[in-house]
């Protein structure tokens, strides 16, 4: 006996409203109990569950238990800001340096600009990285640095700069 749920190992945009079903197996009997499910814990300022949907309020994980009749299973929920979204794919890129974060690639397509090595050393975009992080990154013109704002941390990378 086990529970199975469609939101397993998805990566999610926090813009769109997500339908989902839970079901009990039973050897193999498969049987829709999305309305009888427990669903906990879950963080009310990351989603909202409401029936058989649920809306993200903010970008970032949570990992969900699910409980019916004393079977119990895990769920991870991954979501990720609309601007971040645009980004990843199921694709792997022909380019020989690939980025992988949260199961999926970073598509560099987007920015027209790819990861490379160069002396050794493997250079990468990391708007596109940051972005996918769920971060903000902005350009400050009278440092010449970006800015990168996760929460209450913040990143300064200067331009033609070693460290950050």
């Amino acid at each position: 006996d086990s529970i199975v749920t469609d939101l397993s190992n998805k990566v999610y945009n926090t813009a769109t409203e997500v339908n989902f079903n839970v079901y009990a197996v039973y050897g193999n009997k498969k049987e829709n109990i999305t309305d009888s499910v427990l669903i906990y814990p879950y963080d009310t300022s990351f989603m909202k569950i409401d029936k058989n949907s649920l809306t993200f309020k903010n970008a970032g994980f949570q990992n969900l238990s699910l409980e019916y009749e004393g079977v119990k299973s895990n769920v991870k929920i991954t979501a990720i800001n609309s601007l971040g979204f645009n980004y990843i794919t199921d694709k792997k890129s022909d380019n020989p340096v690939n980025v992988k974060i949260f199961d999926k690639y970073i598509d560099f397509e987007e920015i027209k600009q790819w990861p490379f090595i160069e002396n050794g050393r493997t250079l990468v975009p990391l708007r596109a990285v940051f972005e996918v992080l769920n971060c903000e990154v902005n350009w400050d013109e009278s440092s010449s640095s970006a800015i990168v704002l996760h929460g209450n941390t913040k990143i300064v990378i200067p331009a033609n700069s070693k460290t950050a």
